[in-house]
């Protein structure tokens, strides 16, 4: 029997999706059982060195962003969730958008970033790091909410840096705050007629405008909202003594429902265990 002869570029590409989706480190490919593995079933086959893997997946890499920048690039509005989380005291972030295809109507998600934060993920961190990864896939003004957990860091980046317009385009509150207190500066600074005060310019050239970052609209994730109902909120409505008794009455009697529910289930089931057991024995 003949076996099937693979080339070469197949093998490199099985060997580079095996190592992207098993997470592979990419020493893998220097193991003798690697090697040994490969050779049994291609005996032919040359296998890649570790540089060779690296250069190849950073290829890939940016092959795949192409595509997906030009999939992206027909679409005129588009979702992204976005989440962090701290692992051996480092900070990540990962973006996922979301979009329909415009022909077919189907669901499309493409991940765009898992990356590690340089510093702790405050709200000014986070801020600049979604800013970057919208730029970089060229989405800014395409993402219309951004989806994320109800975490406080979250919160402030896009109360801060995000977008302040209702559905109306109607300037909200802190917009007029802040036009007001522009112009409370303009009418202070002409009745203080020829006093000057000195500031030091160091300090005003560190402290932040606000506007050097541009964050889309913010949805909060709704399951976690709900997680939040369920757990925190509802140890802080249990200290109140009458809803604690009404709660636990009305879950005491949810409790006995279910319990009774089982049982007549498990007599039931006795019950005809038993009635199948005589029949089969008088039969």
């Amino acid at each position: 029997m003949s076996s099937k002869r693979v080339s070469q570029v197949n093998i490199n590409k099985a060997v580079i999706k095996y190592v992207i989706e098993g997470l592979q480190p990419f020493s893998v490919v220097n193991l003798q059982a690697f090697k040994d593995l490969i050779q049994d079933l291609q005996p032919n086959a040359t296998i890649m060195s570790r540089p060779t893997l690296r250069s190849s997946i950073a290829e890939a890499t940016k092959t795949m962003k192409k595509k997906v920048i030009a999939a992206m690039r027909e679409v005129e509005y588009i979702a992204t969730t976005t989440d962090c989380w701290t692992a051996r005291r480092r900070s990540f972030i990962g973006v996922t958008a979301h979009w329909l295809d415009p022909d077919s109507l189907d669901r499309c998600s493409a991940a765009l970033a898992c990356r590690q934060l340089k510093d702790s993920h405050t709200f000014d961190v986070l801020a600049g790091a979604l800013n970057d990864i919208h730029a970089e896939y060229q989405i800014r003004d395409k993402i219309i909410r951004t989806t994320t957990d109800n975490g406080s860091n979250f919160i402030k980046a896009f109360h801060v840096y995000g977008a302040q317009q209702d559905e109306n385009n109607n300037v909200t509150d802190t917009e007029e705050a802040s036009c007001s207190g522009e112009e409370d500066e303009e009418e202070i600074q002409e009745e203080e007629e020829g006093e000057v005060n000195f500031q030091e310019v160091t300090s005003v050239l560190d402290e932040g405008d606000g506007i050097e970052y541009h964050l889309p609209k913010h949805q909060r994730c709704a399951c976690h909202l709900l997680n939040l109902v369920s757990t925190v909120d509802a140890l802080k409505a249990n200290s109140n003594e009458t809803y604690k008794k009404v709660s636990r009455s009305s879950f005491s009697k949810c409790q006995a429902l279910w319990n009774k529910s089982a049982r007549s289930c498990c007599r039931n089931h006795r019950r005809c265990m038993q009635t199948s057991a005589n029949t089969a024995q008088y039969n």
